[in-house]
């Protein structure tokens, strides 16, 4: 058979710029990692299987990208297999190269769609976070509508708005003056907005002068499902958000770390002046007056399961958490865990539903 190089060099220069981190890789191995408390590779974890895992995935890219299209079946076999990679970016953290999978399946899937039939479902999903938020104003009737939606998508579990009533925040119009802006996404704009609300009101005890601004959808559905043009719009409408927000003298804070990250790596990625640099997370502006901080905790033992792409892509901002909490007075375990299965999206797809409840046996059930 042909040796790496022979094959890797059929593939055109400007591919192989929009594939690199495939052609990075050399084989070390370490996506083979057999802890289950370690967060790479969840898909290798819960089946064994080495074509599962990064080194596998960027295998068969580079020879799909050396194929030419000389076997359509071909194809197919590698959308199948990245249909079973979660995006959850641990490999583009863990591993010695950054072998970045969630971007190589990502621009994959553009290709791949621009000859295949989207399912429907990528159609509608791609609209998922407005219509969550629509569905926050009118929860029971959101309760109604979920189960036929789910059959209709090939979804399970989805989640509901919680339907509290949350009292009238301070909003963003503008104005100068403020210290901070929350920049709601759609766990905290629909689903989970209490936590929004406690955000706001931890950041004024602190004397930060605070407000959300309005809600903007992440597309981090569109970047997971290989839209990109429509993902590229999504990181222009963010970009002209933060903006706004930074033109006033604010810091744009984001809550949920699967949209914060995004912030990090997957926008700037995309847009190469994005500003990503002039957002914060939560528990560092928090921590930059720990001081300030009433001790609520009496040396109680708390445990923090962190974020897992948190964790393996900026384990500064995971560590971050574990310093706050002890800042209010707990004593924190932060042991090493593995994928809980859900990955946004994928937990929630039917034909995901073994390979996802597999993970959460492997390391987070005990």
């Amino acid at each position: 058979p042909p040796m790496r190089g022979e094959i890797d060099a059929k593939v055109k220069l400007a591919v192989r710029r929009d594939f690199d981190s495939a052609f990075a890789c050399n084989g070390n191995g370490l996506c083979h990692h057999y802890s289950v408390d370690e967060a790479m590779c969840p898909s290798y974890k819960a089946t064994g299987d080495p074509a599962l895992s990064p080194r596998g995935r960027v295998d068969l890219l580079r020879s799909w990208l050396s194929d030419q299209g000389s076997d359509p079946g071909f194809e197919d076999e590698v959308a199948a297999n990245l249909h079973q990679c979660l995006s959850c970016s641990a490999c583009t953290g863990r591993c010695p190269v950054e072998v970045n999978i969630p971007e190589l399946k990502s621009r994959f899937f553009e290709d791949y769609h621009s000859r295949n039939r989207r399912p429907v479902s990528h159609h509608l999903m791609s609209h998922f976070e407005e219509l969550a938020v629509l569905a926050a104003r009118i929860p029971r009737l959101a309760r109604v509508g979920l189960k036929p939606a789910e059959r209709l998508l090939g979804l399970v579990d989805l989640p509901v708005p919680s339907g509290i009533r949350v009292p009238n925040l301070p909003t963003f119009t503008g104005q100068t003056g403020l210290d901070i802006v929350l920049v709601p996404d759609v766990f905290t704009s629909a689903l989970e907005p209490e936590t929004l609300t406690q955000a706001v009101l931890v950041l004024q005890s602190l004397g930060y002068a605070t407000a959300v601004s309005k809600f903007v959808g992440s597309g981090k559905f569109d970047h997971v499902k290989g839209r990109r043009t429509r993902f590229a719009k999504a990181v222009a409408r963010q970009a002209d958000l933060i903006g706004s927000i930074t033109a006033t003298g604010a810091v744009p804070v984001v809550v949920e770390p699967a949209v914060a990250l995004l912030h990090r790596h997957e926008y700037p990625a995309l847009m190469a002046s994005y500003p990503s640099a002039e957002v914060a997370s939560l528990a560092e502006v928090i921590l930059e007056r720990a001081g300030e901080l009433v001790l609520v905790g009496s040396g109680q033992s708390v445990l923090l399961l962190g974020h897992c792409t948190e964790r393996a892509t900026e384990p500064a901002l995971a560590a971050g958490w574990t310093a706050v909490l002890r800042a209010v007075g707990y004593e924190v375990q932060a042991p090493e865990v593995g994928c809980c299965g859900m990955a946004g999206v994928f937990g929630h797809e039917a034909n995901n539903q073994k390979m996802s409840k597999d993970l959460w046996d492997l390391s987070w059930a005990p």
